[in-house]
């Protein structure tokens, strides 16, 4: 496979049928290579070799042949319309998100995968962290201090006041989380899943990654899906393969709401957005918040 030509074809725009364009932002764009083998291919604006260094490092570090992540194959910069983009080829996962909430069964083979997963990430988070990657702690920090104000930062400066919340988010673990472990990016193929657009990744407490997935995947997908916030909380923390604490899980559930709503709010500045589509986006977040600070009361 002579990867630096599928690299030119894409710059090229010489796509025909065995190079598919999937999305077109401004600062990503992403093809599939339709032929055996398939493939990923993504370009970054600007020169991101170290950041890509990381991932490939990182990527091919937790791969195993479950295909429970993706392989990166490839990576480099390249040229496009005079502008610089960095590449990374990776292989292709098969599956698709669900289309409706997963039942018990579903619930527990997710769950297992991101448990595998969640293993292999604390597993590799010793390698990296002399690398300048955030702390989840320091997210919330930047927001509080560079962000214009919003709905969303009062909410933050709210939560931030919260002496537990702060006490569970500051502990000293250090452990790599994939920060944003919605519905869109866990495919299902039977009787296997795999997670997708492995980033942001941050540090954080151990139980970081149950968290955002309880409140990312679970209670964001019922929200999205069937539009109410009816989830067995107990049931999917059982199934996890260590015992937690509920309290701290439901407090660092927060932070999924918060760091994407922040993202949110600093991406509509750039983009504004009419009050349709900012409430179709921002009020299942907070949806997600409202359930959890619910919880907590109780």
């Amino acid at each position: 496979m002579k990867y630096q030509d599928i690299i030119s074809r894409i710059v090229n725009n010489d796509l025909k049928d065995d190079i598919i364009q999937l999305t077109d932002a401004m600062h990503a764009k992403v093809f599939l290579h339709n032929k055996e083998p398939k493939l990923i291919i993504k370009l970054l604006l600007g020169d991101q070799l170290q950041k890509e260094e990381f991932r490939s490092n990182l990527f091919n570090s937790i791969y195993r042949e479950d295909n429970l992540t993706s392989l990166i194959y490839k990576y480099g910069l390249t040229e496009m319309k005079d502008v610089t983009f960095t590449y990374s080829i990776l292989s292709y996962l098969i599956g698709s998100p669900v289309s409706e909430y997963p039942n018990d069964e579903l619930t527990k083979q997710i769950v297992d995968g991101v448990y595998a997963f969640t293993k292999r990430l604390e597993a590799a988070s010793g390698e990296y962290t002399d690398l300048g990657i955030p702390h989840s702690l320091q997210i919330f920090e930047y927001f509080l201090s560079n962000s214009a104000d919003s709905l969303m930062k009062e909410k933050l400066k709210e939560i931030l006041q919260d002496e537990k919340f702060v006490m569970y988010l500051s502990k000293e673990e250090k452990y790599l989380f994939h920060g944003d472990l919605w519905f869109a990016n866990i495919l299902i193929n039977e009787d296997t899943i795999s997670i997708i657009d492995v980033e942001p990744l941050f540090f954080g407490p151990k139980n970081m990654q149950l968290a955002i997935l309880i409140s990312a995947y679970f209670l964001l997908t019922k929200i999205l899906l069937d539009g109410n916030d009816h989830i067995d909380f107990n049931y999917i923390i059982s199934l996890w393969h260590e015992e937690v604490h509920k309290e701290e899980i439901l407090y660092l559930m927060l932070s999924f709401p918060i760091f994407i709503g922040m993202g949110k709010e600093q991406s509509f500045l750039e983009a504004p957005v009419d009050n349709e589509t900012y409430s179709n986006i921002m009020n299942p977040l907070y949806s997600v918040i409202d359930w959890i600070q619910s919880k907590l009361k109780k």
